[in-house]
């Protein structure tokens, strides 16, 4: 095995040289306008089907891996009352060789 393709990530998604197109519904978003923080969460979300630790041991090439977190509650303020929100974490683990950099193009 090597380090995942987009294409065995998303299969309807492609890339040329200065872009990426990935389809709303291979990352399980519906048709309407996508807001950032559907499309953040849409992404991790799928990502952790195939980028498991499971995985990252086995294949030496493999540098991003995604594991869940501890869930728990948080509260916030709507502007008028706190509400109770549920936190649902996963963490992304960004692996190089002793390296200092966060360069998305290391990994």
């Amino acid at each position: 095995m090597s380090e995942l393709t987009l294409k065995e990530l998303m299969p309807g998604a492609w890339q040329a040289e200065k872009e990426i197109s990935i389809k709303k519904a291979d990352v399980g978003l519906n048709p309407s306008d996508a807001t950032a923080d559907q499309l953040i969460a849409a992404l991790v979300i799928k990502a952790r089907e195939k980028m498991t630790k499971e995985r990252f041991d086995t294949v030496y090439e493999q540098k991003v891996y995604i594991t869940d977190g501890f869930d728990g509650f948080i509260t916030k303020n709507n502007g008028t009352k706190d509400v109770q929100h549920v936190e649902r974490q996963m963490v992304i683990h960004l692996t190089l060789p002793d390296d200092a950099t966060l360069n998305p193009n290391d990994y």
